[in-house]
């Protein structure tokens, strides 16, 4: 039996991942992982005990370091980025494998100096955002390829629902989900990016070698959607991504983490780890010089 511990349970996303390696499925009445379980978690005290309560995990830990010795892997989901560094360590010092959500820390450096920590210790890890994953952002991603091998690829837009002044650290919290999205569908390698705030909304313009995206974080919405543009068409791309129900977002993304615990799915390298933190910060400084910001 492998051994999750989540650290905290503040976040939507700790109750998420225990139910889905916990509780049986409604299609089969079975778990998704015999071999996997959530057995202990941290975090405040309300909301620990609702996932115990919900979940059926065994422990509810006081201190990383006292769940690093009753666990065999951990994912670490704190609102605040800022956290993560300092939850993760305990469980990087003893080389485990290690799920880090969205952002993967709240600074670049601090990012850095966390992944190489991980690779010295010989962690094998997953995370970011789970909205990578979505079918339209694979389908996008497939499309864009092979207008750009076709030199008709023009320019696109997306969009994604956007708090811009949250509590868990300003646009860290919500901005790492589009530009994930934006990064698996169309390169890791964007140049430089432009950011402009209009009351709650912003919109980012990100410059890749050839061509440009435009982002929109938008603070009210219902649906997700890509446009792509060429010399040919334009083509409108559904995200896959349910607002009314983001369950399916986050068990595609703790099976991702399931199958690299069994061996079966190679761990995230650091450009898709890293690379994110990178643009929303240069997105941070962006809106504050009102330049084009290098990434």
């Amino acid at each position: 039996m492998i051994r999750i511990g989540i650290v905290g349970t503040e976040n939507s996303h700790a109750m998420a991942f225990a139910k889905y390696f916990n509780l049986p499925e409604e299609a089969t009445g079975k778990v998704p992982y015999e071999d996997i379980r959530v057995t202990a978690v941290m975090g405040s005290a309300e909301s620990a005990a609702a996932v115990v309560e919900k979940t059926g995990v065994e422990k509810i830990c006081q201190t990383a370091e006292e769940m690093a010795e009753l666990v065999d892997a951990v994912m670490v989901v704190d609102q605040k980025g800022s956290a993560h560094y300092a939850h993760a360590m305990p469980f990087v010092e003893k080389g485990m494998p290690i799920f880090v959500d969205k952002p993967f820390t709240s600074s670049v450096a601090q990012s850095r100096e966390l992944y190489d920590q991980m690779m010295l210790h010989g962690c094998k890890v997953m995370g970011g955002s789970g909205m990578k994953y979505a079918s339209g952002i694979l389908e996008t991603g497939e499309m864009v390829r092979k207008f750009r091998e076709e030199g008709i690829f023009v320019s696109a837009s997306m969009n994604f629902i956007m708090v811009m002044d949250s509590d868990h650290d300003g646009i860290w919290f919500y901005a790492p989900h589009l530009v994930e999205m934006a990064l698996a569908a169309f390169g890791w390698d964007p140049k430089a990016v432009q950011a402009v705030r209009t009351g709650k909304s912003m919109l980012v313009t990100l410059q890749y070698e050839e061509d440009a995206v435009a982002l929109h974080f938008n603070r009210d919405g219902l649906k997700y959607n890509t446009t792509l543009y060429t010399t040919k068409d334009y083509y409108c791309v559904d995200t896959g991504i349910d607002i009314f129900n983001v369950f399916n977002d986050y068990a595609r993304e703790a099976g991702y983490f399931a199958e690299m615990l069994l061996g079966r799915k190679e761990p995230l390298d650091e450009k898709t780890l890293l690379r994110p933190g990178e643009v929303v910060a240069a997105i941070e400084r962006s809106l504050q010089s009102g330049m084009l910001e290098q990434i």
